[in-house]
C-alpha cells in the first residue's frame, strides 16, 4: 500500500435528507426492545469469549530466523524487544518515506494505545515497528508526542516475512492469509505491493521467540479505543469507520505540538480571511470554489513553513502568500 492508495479512497457519503426518521416510542416500548437487544449482545459476548479461547489454543511457530532491529538503545534482536516479558505485541506501522509521514490510520491506532504500564502488568510489551530507518521515524514520533517504543526493521526480512510489506520480487505476496490472486479478485490491489498495517504477537520461551498469531487489518480496530465507543448515527458511522481506521470529511491532523484550528466559512476571499496563529494546524476542506484564505502574523525576513496534508483525494497543492493589499509574495506548488 502506498500513500496514493489512501488519497484515492472514495469520499464519505454526504449527510442530509437521507437520514432515516427517528423512531419515537414510550419508555416501556423502548425498554422492551432494549432488553431483547441486550440478550443478543450477551450472545455475542459469549461467542467472542469462545472465539478468543480457540485463538489462544492455536499452535505456535518457533521463529528460527535472527532479525536485528534498530532501536534508540542500539541494535537489538527480536528476543530483546520483549524486554524480559512473556509476550510481545508488534504493531506494523506504515511509514511513507518519500513524505516523511506516518499513515493516518496507523497514527490513529498509536494515539489510542493505552498507558503501557497496564500491558506491562500483564507481562506484555508493545512496540511499533516500521521498515524506515530510525533516523526517519524519530522526527515524526517527536512531532506526535508519542513515548511508545518504535523500532526499525530496516535491512532485515522482518516486514516481508510477516507480510507487513508486500513485494513479489522479494517473496510471494500474502496479506490477511490471501494470495496475490485472491487479493486481486477481491479488488484489494492496494495490499499487493507496499507497506501494510497489521499486528504480530509473539510469546517467549526462555531465549526462544515463538509466533503466536498474525493479525492483519481485519481485527485492527481492537487496538483503537476511540472506535469502541458506540456510534448511534449510521451516517456518522460511515464517515468515521473505514478500511484504514479513520475516514473523515475533515483533515486528519497529525499535529501534536501545534494549535488545532477549525476552518470557519466563508473564507474564500482576502476580505473574508480567517485569522489563525503561527504554529497551527488548520482542519478543513476546500468547498466548491476551490480556495480558502487565512490571515496570520508575519514579518520581513521571517522564515515560514507551510504544508498541505491531503487524505481523501489526490489534489494538486497550491499555496499562495499574499500581502494585505493582495500582492503575491510567494507561490508553492506541488503534489503534497
Amino acid at each position: 500500500m502506498t500513500i496514493a492508495d489512501l488519497n484515492t479512497l472514495p469520499a464519505p457519503d454526504a449527510r442530509g435528507a437521507t437520514l432515516p426518521p427517528l423512531r419515537i416510542a414510550t419508555r416501556e416500548q423502548w425498554r422492551a426492545e432494549r432488553v431483547r437487544h441486550l440478550a443478543r449482545e450477551k450472545q455475542l459476548t459469549r461467542a467472542r469469549d469462545v472465539l478468543n479461547e480457540e485463538r489462544r489454543a492455536l499452535p505456535v511457530v518457533p521463529v528460527e530466523k535472527q532479525y536485528v532491529f534498530e532501536t534508540v538503545d542500539g541494535p537489538a534482536r527480536l528476543i530483546d524487544l520483549f524486554e524480559g516479558r512473556r509476550q510481545l505485541i508488534v504493531y506494523h506501522f506504515m511509514f511513507f518515506r518519500p513524505s516523511g509521514e506516518g499513515c493516518p490510520g496507523c497514527s490513529f491506532v498509536a494515539d489510542n494505545v493505552p498507558h503501557l504500564s497496564h500491558l506491562h502488568a500483564k507481562s506484555t510489551t508493545f512496540a511499533l515497528v516500521s521498515r524506515a530507518p530510525l533516523a526517519e521515524l524519530e522526527p515524526f514520533k517527536r512531532r506526535m508526542g508519542w513515548s511508545l517504543p518504535w523500532h526499525s526493521s530496516n535491512g532485515s526480512d522482518f516486514n516481508y516475512d510477516f507480510h507487513a510489506t508486500t513485494d513479489e520480487s522479494v517473496c510471494p505476496v500474502e496479506y490477511n492469509y490471501r494470495s496475490k490472486a485472491e487479493l486481486e479478485r477481491a479488488g484489494q490491489t492496494y495490499h499487493v505491493k507496499g507497506e501494510q498495517p497489521g499486528t504480530s504477537v509473539f510469546l517467549r520461551e526462555g531465549d526462544q521467540a515463538v509466533l503466536e498469531v498474525v493479525v492483519n487489518n481485519a481485527s485492527e480496530q481492537k487496538l483503537q479505543g476511540t472506535l469502541t465507543l458506540d456510534i448511534v448515527d449510521t451516517e456518522v458511522d460511515k464517515s468515521v469507520l473505514s478500511r484504514f481506521g479513520v475516514s473523515n470529511p475533515r483533515l486528519f491532523a497529525v499535529s501534536h505540538g501545534l494549535t488545532d484550528v477549525d476552518e470557519k466559512e466563508p473564507n474564500n476571499t482576502p476580505a473574508q480571511a480567517q485569522s489563525v496563529p503561527i504554529n497551527s494546524a488548520i482542519n478543513g476542506v476546500c468547498d466548491s470554489n476551490g480556495q480558502d484564505v487565512f490571515r496570520f502574523p508575519a514579518g520581513k525576513g521571517r522564515n515560514m513553513l507551510t504544508k498541505r496534508q491531503r487524505h481523501l483525494r489526490a489534489l494538486t497543492a497550491l499555496i499562495i502568500f499574499i500581502e494585505l493589499v493582495v500582492v503575491m509574495m510567494a507561490v508553492s506548488r506541488g503534489a503534497g
